[in-house]
């Protein structure tokens, strides 16, 4: 039998980061397990900031195959069968699959560092730096409100304890879209569904003066073309730490401000699923 680990579809440094950490920490136990990277196409900022701490992302591209899966940095996925997944470790558990034996997820800063903290003796000085890494790219170096004081302060004392450079971290967390890539208003792109309710979303990281009107108006005929029920566009402004959110649904976009950088997976998309169990109240 082969084990293959997964991060979601279109990873980040969390999704990546974890599935390295995770087949650490199975290689030893567990005969025939692998961390694969599907996809073709690795978003350039991950790719780079991966580099920069002696990861070649290539090093993990490879195929979906017949198997058991154990997902990191998700709990669903629709390229693999349901019934061949056998554990989940995430951070996001705003919906319950308690269905599958080995179900761990909670709400904490990354799933790096939930994976660490939880068997740190098992892991050399440069898998605690990935998750550190990973955990300040997660939280916008503990600008976003993903971030957990408990992870923070998790974060310092392996910082001290291991001589990491945090300066490096912070730059390396603190970055900006590179708005002359192709489909950048898809940057980011993730696809949910939720009660049989089509959600897709993307995001950018800007400049405080950077106009995107152009991006609103390319995801709007995107949303009418794909027959979307939702369609979630977050800007976040780099500058000032805080969040637009421009939310498509029917016939319209309804704009949301936010005072901070506000994460789409602990409070943008939960808060989606809410006014989507709000309407079903409505029509029952």
């Amino acid at each position: 039998m082969k084990y293959f680990i997964l991060g979601h579809a279109n990873p980040d440094v969390d999704s990546i980061v974890s599935g390295i950490l995770m087949e650490k920490l199975l290689k030893d136990d567990v005969d025939n397990v692998k961390f694969i990277i599907p996809d073709k196409k690795i978003d350039d900022n991950t790719r780079e900031i991966l580099g920069n701490y002696g990861i070649n992302v290539d090093d993990y591209l490879g195929d979906i195959e017949a198997g058991k899966y154990i997902l990191v940095d998700h709990h669903q996925d629709d390229r693999i069968n349901e019934d061949d997944v056998i554990a989940v470790y995430d951070h996001h558990p705003y919906d319950d699959r308690s269905d599958i034996e080995l179900y761990l997820n909670e709400d904490v800063s990354s799933t790096a560092s939930l994976i660490c903290q939880n068997d740190e003796a098992m892991f050399s000085k440069k898998d605690i730096e990935l998750a550190v890494l990973a955990t300040y790219v997660d939280t916008v170096a503990f600008h976003s409100t993903r971030s957990k004081d408990d992870d923070y302060t998790w974060c310092l004392n392996m910082i001290n304890k291991y001589n990491i450079d945090e300066d490096k971290l912070i730059n390396n967390s603190i970055t900006y879209t590179d708005l002359e890539q192709e489909n950048v208003a898809f940057n980011g792109f993730k696809a949910y569904n939720y009660k049989d309710k089509k959600i897709e979303s993307s995001y950018l990281q800007v400049h405080h003066d950077e106009d995107i009107t152009k991006y609103v108006d390319i995801l709007n005929d995107y949303f009418k073309e794909k027959d979307l029920d939702y369609y979630v566009f977050i800007v976040h402004d780099m500058d000032e730490f805080k969040t637009v959110v421009y939310l498509y649904h029917g016939g319209s976009i309804i704009k949301m401000r936010y005072d901070e950088y506000t994460s789409r997976g602990s409070t943008i998309i939960p808060e989606v699923f809410e006014l989507i169990d709000n309407e079903n109240k409505k029509t029952i």
